[in-house]
């Protein structure tokens, strides 16, 4: 019960203590919501104040936009135009230095041709220095590409000077190598691909390049050799050298006359280029000849047998005089007499054995008429088949010359290809004549047989018992 009064006696203290707490709170929050919204008046009445500066000032940066813009695109535009223009002068220079380099190179090859063909081989030392110094500099690139062009447009000038010396012809002085070997102070005479060099009289002829001096240079260029021509005007020739008159004497063949006449070879040259196989050929061929010389003697002198002799022995035997015709058979030289003498000597046995002697008589003689005919006719057959060896043996060796060099230098190759073909040649040359021998000899041997059997037959018809 005291608990419940005491409470109640302190409920109305709270509620007077809340009221008064209370109003004061609404006291405060009036005052600050006036406070809040005179300041809030105030920031609108400012913002008001400081907004038409603001949106003059975004209407003139819009301006300077619109103005950056437009001058950006003018920009842009520009660089554009000059990027095409970049690209079509990029373009335009390398097809400059395209043609610059085709040209350059062209020169450069025009330059080597010129002093490696388009010249006589004797002017080569006028006009070697020119162009080997715009060869050595030709791809040089530490040297400025004016200085390059400068040095090949002089050798191609140089070039077109002489072009035009060369049409009617034209002489200067030079060194040449004669065929001894001594080189020499001379006079060179220069008319279209002709060329002649004279020292004196005694010292002219035509000039030929000398392959032994490949190497070496006179003057800037290579030696040369002279080989005089035979029966050449060499008087007339020292004069057009020196006075540029006189009669000159021409190679018709513009040059090549001298390299046709190098080229010529003698016999044992040309054998001995077909390497070792020629001399088993050359010894079967020797032997084969030396046969058939002594075949054609040997068969030509066997005598054959006549009809004459024949009638002769008949008659002595039709007369019953044995005895005269056998002295009359020994007289008879040569196989056929030997036989005529064998059959004689038994004329009184039987036919038959009669016959038999004559076909003995003419088996023994038929091995010598034909004794070294096997060979010739070996020879005959073996002489091709040496040459196909040979064929094949320098075939061998010129692929071993390809192996080692290449395709590039023929003289390389030209061992192994005279082999091949040289080989072949003198076993077809030998071969053909030699089976024309075995032919011819197997004739006259077949000639001295028919010989003694029309003899034989003709004998033992004829025999008196036979009538």
């Amino acid at each position: 019960m005291k608990k419940l009064l005491i409470i109640s006696l302190l409920i109305p203290l709270f509620t007077l203590s809340a009221q008064d707490r209370a109003t004061t709170a609404a006291n405060t929050t009036a005052g600050d919501l006036e406070r809040a919204l005179t300041e809030l008046t105030q920031l609108r009445n400012d913002i008001a104040a400081g907004k038409i500066p603001l949106a003059k000032k975004i209407n003139d940066l819009e301006d300077q936009k619109i103005e950056l813009t437009i001058e950006r695109d003018k920009v842009v535009e520009e660089a554009s135009g000059a990027n095409r223009v970049k690209a079509e002068m990029g373009a335009r220079s390398e097809e400059l230095v395209t043609q610059i380099d085709y040209l350059h190179t062209a020169l450069g090859n025009y330059i080597k041709e010129f002093i490696g063909v388009n010249i006589h081989v004797g002017e080569v030392q006028l006009y070697k220095e020119v162009a080997d110094s715009a060869i050595e500099i030709q791809d040089v690139r530490e040297f400025p590409l004016l200085d390059r062009f400068q040095a090949q447009i002089d050798a191609v000038n140089t070039s077109f000077d002489r072009l035009f010396k060369s049409v009617g012809g034209y002489k200067f002085q030079g060194k040449c190598e004669l065929a001894d070997g001594t080189i020499i102070d001379g006079n060179y005479a220069i008319i279209g691909p002709i060329g002649v060099f004279s020292d004196s009289a005694t010292s002219s002829g035509l000039v030929s390049i000398n392959p032994l001096s490949a190497g070496n240079e006179i003057a800037g260029a290579k030696l040369e050799k002279i080989l005089t021509k035979p029966f050449a005007p060499e008087k007339e020739m020292a004069d057009v050298t020196t006075s540029g008159q006189g009669t000159l004497f021409l190679d018709v063949k513009l040059g090549q006359a001298l390299d046709i006449r190098n080229l010529t070879e003698s016999l044992p040259e040309h054998i001995k280029k077909g390497g070792l196989v020629m001399w088993p050929i050359l010894i079967i061929a020797a032997a084969a000849f030396l046969i058939s010389i002594f075949k054609v003697f040997e068969i030509a002198s066997v005598k054959k047998g006549k009809i004459k002799d024949l009638e002769v022995i008949l008659e002595h035997l039709n007369n019953d005089r044995a005895d005269g015709a056998l002295v009359y058979a020994r007289g008879i030289k040569g196989p056929v007499g030997e036989m005529l003498v064998a059959a004689l000597e038994h004329i009184d046995s039987d036919e038959d054995l009669i016959e038999e002697i004559l076909y003995e008589r003419m088996l023994s003689t038929q091995p010598k008429l034909e004794r070294f005919l096997p060979f010739i006719a070996v020879t005959a057959a073996t002489a091709p088949l040496l040459g196909l060896l040979g064929t094949v043996t320098g075939m061998i060796n010129t692929f071993k010359l390809i192996t080692i060099f290449g395709t590039g230098d023929a003289t390389q190759l030209s061992s192994g290809i005279s082999e091949a073909l040289i080989t072949t040649e003198f076993g077809l040359v030998i071969a053909i004549p030699t089976l024309i021998a075995h032919a011819l000899l197997s004739r006259m041997s077949k000639g001295v047989l028919g010989s003694m059997e029309r003899t034989a037959v003709g004998l033992v018809n004829g025999l008196p018992h036979k009538n």
